[in-house]
């Protein structure tokens, strides 16, 4: 797809009413591109009018391919396929009866997860921001990337993040053969650390949605992962000790070196080399990555609920099960860089703007043969950025996290996330759950997190200790 050689120019308009305003009224170019971002069939009719046609590349990274109060999200996509991923792969009844418990943690999982879908300009935004971002800048930016939820869903356009990621390194952003979406499934398994599950499209079978063998996990702080910072999540660390995979013959085991070098870059997506951000092209380039010292113990790549799925079900000695192996590693290549992505992510989360809108879809989706369940409902993110430099902008907002701190604590507090319309900050009803460490407003719905004291900055550089004092109201 080739973008034209000249620009097309001209004035657009249109009744009132006839586009949601969400600048009220005040910006017309902030309506329409909004417009157009969420499929308006109004914002398309004005373009064909105009003679811009929807192949052009701008106008189809910017719009939104489906329209998200009628049709399902990847969610509920992918709560359907847990039903149909036996009969896809064409398993025995008995391999069907192996993998159904893992099938039905998923789907538990989703119904329990705190549903996310990051709009195009969101997404754009943060791929470039990640794109760009150092691995000492990551290292402070950790120091924010806390869940909020016990499980969170997140869901974006994965052809925005691939195009986008192409052109900084200056790669052609057209490629075959890229899912329309990428699904990521967070589990928090404490205040630091967290697990990330990719679920993405089967280019073998349209329109099937299943998790990758390997995971992702990370800490806020230095963390040696062990055997059991997976329970929550049913996933595992990579350690190796041997004989880790089912799949793995004696050849493989003298490859464990590699394999464990692999497994430590992956997440940060960082070439061994000068430490810049890196785009694998093939698995061969798989070796050119490295971790620096200081993110070694941050991050580790894991096996999946999927890969302990796949491995009770088909036997080590099955032909198939001799080619999962190769899958993890295409996976660890495609998805290098992955939790560099996330970690901005969160980061742009608690730290940049953003408004929320809470999308309610109509109808219900046919899940196994006869059974249909309503849609889920979700949270659409839509970042708040002046008109002009907005990169420039979030890397500001960014970079009170990222100076050469001296290590401080930080005593307790509250994060708290509010919705799109949401009550002062004086007339909250707040609800508190200490056990469970949130709290709810019963007026506006506003959530907050309890964050722990914890410590932040670089020990190497010293300490700082804050003393508060409190002082009676009515004083100075």
């Amino acid at each position: 797809m080739a973008k034209k050689e000249s620009l097309l120019s001209g004035t657009l308009s249109w009744k009132p009413g006839d586009i949601p305003s969400p600048s009220g009224g005040k910006s017309a170019a902030l309506d329409f591109s909004d417009a157009l971002m969420r499929g308006n069939p109004k914002a398309h009719e004005l373009l064909a009018g105009a003679g811009i046609l929807m192949d052009d590349v701008d106008i189809v990274e910017a719009r939104t391919k489906y329209r998200p109060e009628e049709e399902p999200s990847m969610a509920d996509r992918f709560i359907a396929s847990t039903y149909t991923y036996a009969k896809a792969l064409g398993m025995t009844a008995h391999q069907a009866k192996a993998i159904e418990p893992y099938m039905a943690a998923y789907r538990d999982d989703m119904r329990r997860a705190h549903r996310f879908v990051l709009d195009n300009a969101f997404c754009r935004y943060v791929t470039e921001v990640s794109s760009s971002c150092r691995p000492e800048k990551l290292l402070y930016r950790l120091q924010f990337a806390n869940l909020p939820y016990e499980i969170t869903w997140i869901e974006f356009d994965l052809k925005v993040k691939v195009h986008t990621m192409r052109r900084f390194h200056g790669l052609d952003p057209d490629i075959p053969d890229i899912g329309d979406r990428l699904g990521l499934l967070l589990h928090r398994m404490s205040d630091t650390v967290a697990c990330c599950q990719i679920v993405c499209e089967m280019h073998e079978i349209r329109n099937q949605l299943t998790p990758t063998l390997i995971c992702y996990f990370f800490s806020l702080d230095e963390h040696t992962f062990t055997r059991t910072d997976g329970r929550m999540s049913g996933c595992l660390p990579f350690i190796f000790e041997g004989d880790e995979s089912p799949w793995m013959n004696q050849t493989d085991v003298t490859r464990g070196a590699t394999a464990l070098s692999i497994a430590k870059g992956s997440p940060w997506g960082y070439a061994l080399q000068d430490g810049k951000s890196t785009m694998l092209q093939s698995v061969d380039d798989l070796k050119g990555l490295g971790v620096p010292a200081f993110l070694l113990r941050h991050g580790e790549t894991g096996f999946s609920r999927m890969w302990h799925a796949l491995a009770d079900a088909i036997p080590r000695d099955n032909a198939r099960s001799k080619s999962f192996a190769n899958v993890m590693v295409s996976e660890a290549t495609e998805f290098a860089g992955m939790m560099r992505w996330v970690v901005c992510l969160l980061a742009m989360l608690n730290e940049v703007p953003v408004e929320v809108h809470h999308v309610r879809p109509q109808g219900k989706m046919r899940v196994g043969l006869t059974t249909k369940r309503p849609l889920f409902d979700y949270h659409r993110l839509t970042l708040r950025l002046p008109k002009t430099k907005p990169i420039q902008w979030i890397e500001r907002r960014l970079s009170n996290i990222e100076r050469r701190h001296k290590a401080h604590k930080v005593r307790q507090f509250w994060r708290t996330y509010l919705n799109e319309v949401r009550c002062r900050v004086d007339e909250h009803d707040w609800v508190y759950d200490y056990d469970e460490g949130y709290r709810l407003c019963g007026k506006c719905m506003a959530y907050g997190r309890l964050i722990h004291e914890h410590v932040r900055g670089n020990p190497e550089l010293g300490w700082v200790h804050k003393d508060y004092v409190l002082k009676p109201k009515d004083q100075n």
